[in-house]
């Protein structure tokens, strides 16, 4: 029980290291009815896939889990939003929306299929965090992306396939140019 504690404490202090000073990031998995009422009619109305075919605001599923990470983003809430069960999953590629919180407003800055989407801890633009994407291709192979706010939107700045086969100690990394129109990518803003 008391190396169960140490462990606990331990843990602990090594995330509040890692934190730098002064930034916030939560992380929680929740209910798509525990959302915000203003966040989570934007993600319906963002996640095309959400809505039946014969109606347009009706969402044809419900996700079991909504993972919710919240960053600063100069002086808004930067909330990156995967709805878990609401869309399909591609090769664990899930379409992740990031959203701007001022106010009562949300307003999607970025939407793409991705295995994970994080803010990077120092690296930013305009008083924004870089955002760091990857999409898994296959088994061996998987694409990071590292998004760039611009002053209104997340953009891909930085690209590279990552390829590691079994019984290879270092993946191959190349580096390439960015698909401006990768698969997934936003492609206008939510009216809210």
């Amino acid at each position: 029980m008391l190396a169960l504690w140490v462990l606990m404490k331990t843990t602990t202090l090594v995330l509040l290291l890692l934190i730098p000073a002064g930034a916030v990031l939560t992380c929680a998995a929740q209910s798509l009815s525990d959302l915000d009422p203003a966040l989570r009619t934007a993600l319906l109305h963002d996640a095309a896939c959400a809505r039946d075919a014969n109606t347009t605001n009706a969402p044809a599923a419900s996700p079991s889990v909504v993972e919710v990470t919240r960053f600063p983003a100069g002086k808004q809430t930067g909330i990156i939003v995967v709805p878990r069960g609401l869309c399909p999953c591609e090769n664990g590629n899930c379409p992740t929306f990031v959203y701007l919180h001022s106010g009562e407003k949300y307003r999607l800055t970025l939407q793409s299929d991705v295995a994970s989407l994080r803010p990077v801890r120092r690296s930013s633009h305009l008083g924004f965090p870089d955002l760091s994407g990857k999409s898994q291709v296959s088994a061996s192979q998987s694409e990071t992306v590292v998004y760039e706010w611009d002053g209104s939107d997340y953009h891909p700045m930085l690209c590279a396939t990552i390829t590691q086969h079994p019984g290879q100690k270092r993946p191959a990394i190349v580096k390439h140019a960015c698909d401006k129109s990768i698969k997934g990518q936003k492609v206008s803003s939510t009216p809210n």
